[in-house]
């Protein structure tokens, strides 16, 4: 019988590659334990009720199974995802449901039970039409609550006159939701709605939360409108609860906007614009304490900008802020001592011969793969992309980098930082939770 030898290069090159494979599979698993809960993003036009399937409209799918972006869409719902906007997967990245701030729909696209109109009445001109309110619908883990989650949204109000700045529509409150994921074999239901968490005149969407220096629990904050106070709230086991309302810095002028925490936790950053055809954006920075929830360090800073759209995201290493403004893209650091005096024009959108639509930069946000895509203004089906925000300077920013499946307008997922832990050593880090490590490995 013939032997068969192997060749020393080939042999090396097989070991090499058992062990990349090998310590691929360990970091895979060790990244299972962390939570994906952002791992499918919904938003866009609805499709069930325009026809043929292929004319632009339906619902934008993102997921990111291997830690790069992968497209799809959906033209059975009948809703329309294209301001208030937000969903969420399970531990391994599986959607769970989505909403538009006024029904709820599970993984299959249906309404789930008790999950229509959650909102108080508002008259809307057709029964799919979700609520205009970008940042106005939030979706978070109860704690200590296995399979159960808080969908937090904004109703809709008017002002009877302007008090400051130029936008009479505004936040009336703030409800809730909770959701079981326990029932109908894993499919879920609404078993309570339209819990009041304040009723008051809030700035227009802007609703974010952070993770709880202890890793469990979360903060939550709502601006008031023409003002410079917040509501911060502690959600934790029990429930959502007022913990203060802190006033720190300038007023902030009630208008369109957005507001991020930066990943780490320890930044906060509102954005908001008032104007008609010269746009004037306030961009509001502070710290913020993980521990007991209170904000430091007040910036305000103003830009100038002909025509609207306007939105801003924080890098995955929390350090630098980019304003996405029309046509300019800034870069400001946020450990500089001035942060307005940092910022850099670090990109230029240029415009798309391919879609009749303007694709001015709006808002903005961090998506699992550590991209930042920026939205466009109007029914487009292009997204900007910031491939290397950590970068200074270099952060690789590609005009209509992807191109959607279906089109949208104004409308952004509101994802806080579910991998977001303990903070380390600090005196809230009381329940023994550990930080996993995050990382996408590919040979």
């Amino acid at each position: 019988m013939a032997t068969i030898r192997r060749h020393p290069t080939l042999l090396f090159t097989n070991m090499k590659g058992f062990f990349i494979f090998i310590v691929t599979l360990l970091f895979h698993v060790n990244y299972l334990s962390a939570q994906r809960h952002d791992n499918t993003l919904v938003f866009g036009y609805a499709g069930g009720k325009f026809s043929p399937d292929d004319d632009g409209f339906g619902l934008n799918i993102l997921t990111f199974p291997d830690g790069s972006l992968h497209l799809s869409d959906n033209q059975t719902s009948p809703l329309d995802v294209f301001n208030t906007c937000a969903s969420i997967s399970d531990s391994m990245g599986r959607l769970l449901f989505y909403t538009n701030g006024r029904h709820i729909e599970d993984a299959d696209f249906k309404t789930m039970p008790y999950g229509r109109n959650i909102t108080p009445e508002w008259a809307l001109p057709e029964d799919s039409m979700g609520y205009p309110i970008p940042q106005g619908a939030l979706v978070l883990p109860w704690p200590d609550h296995p399979g159960q989650y808080l969908c937090v949204y904004s109703s809709l109000g008017y002002l009877d006159s302007i008090s400051c700045g130029f936008n009479l529509l505004h936040s009336a409150g703030i409800s809730y939701a909770i959701i079981d994921m326990n029932a109908r074999n894993g499919k879920g239901v609404v078993t309570h709605r339209k819990i009041d968490v304040v009723q008051d005149t809030l700035d227009y969407g802007k609703v974010t939360a952070v993770r709880h220096a202890n890793g469990r629990d979360w903060w939550m904050l709502v601006p008031e409108a023409c003002h410079n106070r917040f509501y911060v709230y502690l959600i934790d086991p029990s429930g959502i609860h007022l913990k203060h309302r802190q006033a720190i810095g300038d007023t902030i002028i009630d208008g369109l906007g957005q507001a991020v925490f930066s990943p780490d936790g320890r930044h906060y950053a509102l954005l908001t614009g008032i104007g008609v055809n010269d746009i004037y954006y306030f961009l509001h920075t502070y710290d913020f304490d993980r521990c007991r929830g209170l904000l430091s360090r007040p910036q305000r800073m103003h830009f100038v900008v002909i025509g609207g759209g306007g939105g801003i995201a924080i890098s995955p290493n929390s350090r630098w802020l980019y304003a996405s403004l029309r046509d300019t893209l800034f870069q400001l650091d946020l450990d500089a001592a001035d942060i307005y005096k940092s910022r850099e024009v670090v990109a230029l959108r240029k415009k798309w011969w391919y879609d009749p639509f303007p694709t001015y930069m709006h808002m903005s946000f961090l998506a699992p793969d550590n991209k930042i895509y920026i939205i466009t203004t109007s029914g487009s089906r292009t997204l900007h992309v910031i491939h290397d925000p950590d970068t200074y300077g270099l952060c690789e920013y590609q005009n209509h980098g992807v191109r959607l499946r279906c089109r949208n307008a104004r409308s952004i997922p509101n994802i806080p930082n579910y991998r977001l832990g303990p903070l380390d050593g600090s005196p809230c880090d009381t329940l023994g939770l550990n930080n996993d490590p995050r990382a996408w490995w590919r040979y």
